[in-house]
């Protein structure tokens, strides 16, 4: 078992923070303090790592409150909350933005305070940057906020971000002053009690915001069958997640559902202004297996249902006369509902725009927009023109993208920076299309699924050709009863591979194109292997992280970049590896490595699958070269019988010893040097004799079943 981090309480992280001392903000674009009071449930902390440094990183999954903590600890501590997504980060970045914020005369006084930790600061949004200024600026940045703030006696600068950028964050720190030179710590999903706090709070807010003082009463008026409703909602979430779990807030994959920010304000959505004793009488015939996210879409489609009657009364009041027989249910339905949110969330040129229309007959139109127009501001969706939620707002994305005349403002949406994805967006779009991905999508996906990794995480991409299609698979290796990813992915002449911001842990094994990056961006791959037909890079700089000494490979018949001045870094002690027509240019001549192609030709599926095989035994640099039964036989091994087979010929052979006591596969180093198996030589590409005689015996010995499996 992995020993699990410590528990913090959040007030102990705030008292080894002093209060800020104050200065006067004449410019407050990005940098401000927060006066009015933050509604703020607080949630449990795991100590990674604590040091003696003015720098605090604060890691979380996608959409556990980041922000909304940041908010909180800098009015608790009279410091500045730094929002990233509303500059461009580059060089001075760190010290332009003082200037601009306080002053040219009180420049020296901040720089100086900064220095000897007597001004905090808490910096949010490195995601958001992340996509509007790539890698390269959050290198320049936090190469300025460590030059200012590294000799601070005290902790004072308070970095937050998701786990994937928080390893990121950590990488440069490494590279600037060891591992040491931070304390990190990461927001753990709600609990039971802080989960139901959440939901009241969400209900409250909501009720101040539309001034129903009848709502806010409601639940405390009736806090019994609140409480009951409340738990009976979350007991047949659970269940439907895994019904053998016997606590299940104990259990991570549920706890990691239920103490989800975007699902807890979903529920509080449902729950408002509605009668408790009905739901929880509901819910207590649904504890059955349907599934966790069933019950979110189902409360999804109760509120753009309410909302659609709502809306249908007051324009029936408003009509003086209808044709007896009229549909009024045709129009403002749910999946119109969506579109003009859809509009109005991202300033389309009018709230009509590609709505089909016809259902509203032309004697109703005029007061039929009359009406759209006041009352669509008010959804349940938006709030101040924007979302008002993450899941909702994902909800809108995954079931319009792939609407020939949505999927445009949905891409643009997706790729303006204003947000990063929660996992519930691949829940809507595996539900809506089927468990079936276009290829120009999986980089939303990918978002999607890796959001709710924790820095204990360790999770594998695979995407390969399975029975005449292509399957993408996100699996954790580091969770048995995870609810791993595995969707058909289309892909084809017209539609390529494309991931857009990073691509970590990944095998991809396609005859295909894949696309990495965007223009005038930076993109992230680390420990990742792409074999295709063409790789086109379309980023600006191509950053390779090797925590670990892990090395990339990009292997491809042509690999070509369209920024000709694309910059390559590698960050760490691990390499790029490339081959290919192209890469004896620049950029990448520095990183061509030879293949002798005759000696895997044949074999090159056999390797794909052995490093398979392999790629989950070593997690995380550590070098106990085990893992479970479960988790090999059922992830990765699954239904491939070259797999199944490799596996058995691998414990034939002793390369894998099978532990019948604690029911884990051993890889045995001694055997698998023997046969030229070595993890860091197939990471190199250096595929010698003895494993290629080792793949051409074991083709040999199963060639009947391979055949057959074909």
């Amino acid at each position: 078992m992995e020993e699990k981090s410590a528990l913090v309480p959040v007030k102990d992280i705030l008292l080894s923070i002093w209060s800020s001392t104050e200065i006067e903000i004449i410019d407050d674009l990005s940098i401000k303090q927060i006066s009015e009071p933050v509604g703020y449930i607080e949630p449990e902390l795991k100590e990674i790592k604590k040091s003696h440094s003015p720098f605090i990183i604060i890691s979380a999954p996608g959409a556990v409150g980041k922000t909304t903590f940041a908010k909180y600890s800098a009015r608790a501590k009279n410091g500045y909350y730094w929002d990233l997504s509303k500059i461009k980060l580059a060089s001075n970045t760190f010290s332009g933005t003082l200037l601009e914020t306080f002053g040219a005369s009180k420049m020296s006084d901040v720089l100086s305070d900064i220095s000897t930790g007597s001004i905090n600061l808490f910096i949010d949004s490195f995601d958001e940057a992340e996509i509007i200024s790539g890698l390269d600026g959050i290198e320049k940045f936090l190469k300025d906020v460590y030059h200012y703030a590294k000799n601070s006696p005290r902790p004072n600068i308070v970095l937050f971000s998701r786990s994937e950028t928080a390893g990121y964050i950590q990488l440069i720190f490494d590279t600037l002053s060891g591992t040491e030179s931070y304390s990190l710590y990461e927001i753990d999903y709600f609990n039971e009690e802080a989960a139901a706090k959440f939901i009241e709070y969400r209900i409250t807010q909501r009720s101040d915001i539309e001034q129903n003082q009848r709502a806010k009463n409601n639940h405390q008026k009736h806090k019994t069958p609140f409480e009951k409703a409340v738990k009976n909602i979350f007991s047949a979430i659970a269940i439907g997640i895994n019904q053998n779990s016997e606590s299940f807030w104990d259990d991570d994959e549920i706890r990691s559902f239920l103490g989800y920010s975007p699902v807890l304000e979903t529920i509080g959505d449902f729950l408002y202004d509605m009668n408790y004793e009905e739901i929880s009488q509901t819910f207590e015939q649904k504890q059955t297996v349907e599934g966790g996210l069933e019950i979110i879409s189902d409360f999804i489609n109760k509120i753009l249902k309410r909302d659609q009657d709502k809306f249908l009364t007051g324009l029936r009041e408003r009509v003086v006369s209808a044709p007896n027989n009229f549909d009024w249910n045709s129009i403002y339905t749910p999946d119109d509902q969506i579109k003009f949110v859809l509009n109005l969330a991202s300033r389309n040129p009018s709230l009509w725009h590609n709505v089909d229309l016809k259902p509203v007959p032309n004697w109703l139109e005029k007061d039929f927009k009359e009406s759209i127009t006041t009352f669509i501001s008010n959804h349940p969706f938006i709030r101040n023109g924007k979302f008002s939620s993450p899941a909702l707002r994902d909800y809108v994305l995954a079931k319009l993208i792939n609407d020939d005349k949505f999927s445009e403002p949905c891409l643009r949406s997706l790729n303006s920076g204003q947000y990063v994805l929660t996992s519930l967006f691949v829940h809507f779009y595996s539900k809506f299309y089927d468990k079936e991905c276009y290829g120009n999508h999986l980089s939303y996906i990918y978002e999607s699924s890796t959001s709710k990794a924790s820095m204990s995480d360790n999770l594998l991409t695979f995407v390969k050709k399975t029975n005449n299609h292509y399957e993408v698979e996100i699996i954790n290796a580091n969770r048995i009863n995870s609810s791993n990813l595995r969707m058909k992915c289309v892909v084809d002449d017209h539609i390529p591979l494309e991931f857009t911001r990073r691509i970590l842990n990944a095998q991809i094994d396609i005859d295909h194109d894949v696309v990495i990056g965007r223009e005038s961006s930076s993109f992230e791959i680390s420990n990742t292997e792409i074999n295709s037909r063409k790789i086109l890079v379309k980023a600006s700089e191509l950053i390779v992280t090797t925590h670990f000494d892990q090395n990339s490979i990009l292997i491809a018949k042509e690999i070509e970049n369209s920024n000709y001045n694309l910059n390559i870094k590698i960050l760490g002690n691990g390499k790029l590896l490339v081959n290919g027509d192209g890469t004896n240019k620049y950029p990448w001549a520095t990183y061509r490595k030879e293949i002798e192609s005759n000696s895997i030709e044949g074999v090159r599926p056999h390797l794909y699958n052995l490093k398979r095989i392999m790629e989950p035994f070593r997690k995380h640099g550590k070098n106990e070269f085990a893992k479970q039964y479960e988790f090999i036989d059922n992830e990765i091994i699954k239904d491939s019988i070259e797999r199944r087979l490799l596996l058995k010929y691998m414990i034939e052979i002793g390369i894998i010893d099978k532990n019948t006591s604690d029911k884990k596969y051993y890889m045995n180093e001694q055997k698998s040097i023997e046969h030229g198996i070595n993890w860091m030589g197939l990471k190199n590409l250096d595929y010698n004799d003895a494993l290629i005689t080792f793949l051409k015996e074991f083709q040999k010995k199963y060639s009947t079943e391979l055949d057959n499996s074909q």
